[in-house]
């Protein structure tokens, strides 16, 4: 078994008699074909991207944390930060001679989802702690608020994506 994917609500299936961890879908670390694995590890992430906390921003990936003094700020995934990521995520497990093992997301893949150009996540546009005017002229008061850049849609208007914050 490559992988296998899991819609939303789904039961996890079995797999070689034992249910998976309940982090998410079972993705096998050990097949090497690198395009598919990176495939199955970005849908498991797009999914639990939800609200999202992980954006494409400048060249790269990023993830929303909060400094010591609870500010937000934006911190660049590395390949440790997206690792981290990836072991939340998916139930990780390699097979030799029959036997299924817990693994650790690889480290290959982690590096072919940080050289993607276009990572599939939400574009973040800014990080405000103010009232700010949304693309289409809306004030947003929210306090700590996550917009996203306008995006095309499908009928070629634009869509901004504002998350609340909260503070300690």
């Amino acid at each position: 078994m490559m992988f296998e994917t899991v819609s939303p609500g789904a039961d996890l299936h079995e797999r070689n008699g034992r249910r998976p961890g309940a982090r998410g879908p079972s993705i096998n670390a050990g097949h090497l074909d690198l395009a598919a694995v990176t495939e199955a590890a970005w849908a498991t992430l797009i999914e639990a991207n939800r609200p999202p906390s992980l954006f494409r921003y400048s060249s790269g990936v990023c993830r929303m944390e909060r400094d010591a003094d609870w500010a937000p700020l934006i911190r660049e995934l590395t390949v440790d930060r997206l690792r981290h990521e990836l072991a939340r995520v998916a139930d990780w497990f390699t097979e030799t001679r029959g036997r299924t093992r817990d693994a650790l997301p690889p480290l290959h893949v982690v590096r072919d989802m940080l050289a993607r150009a276009d990572p599939p996540l939400p574009l973040l546009g800014r990080l405000v702690e103010v009232p700010v005017f949304a693309p289409d002229g809306r004030l947003i008061d929210l306090g700590l608020s996550v917009a996203a850049l306008p995006l095309p849609d499908g009928a070629g208007g634009t869509s901004c994506t504002v998350i609340q914050g909260t503070s300690p």
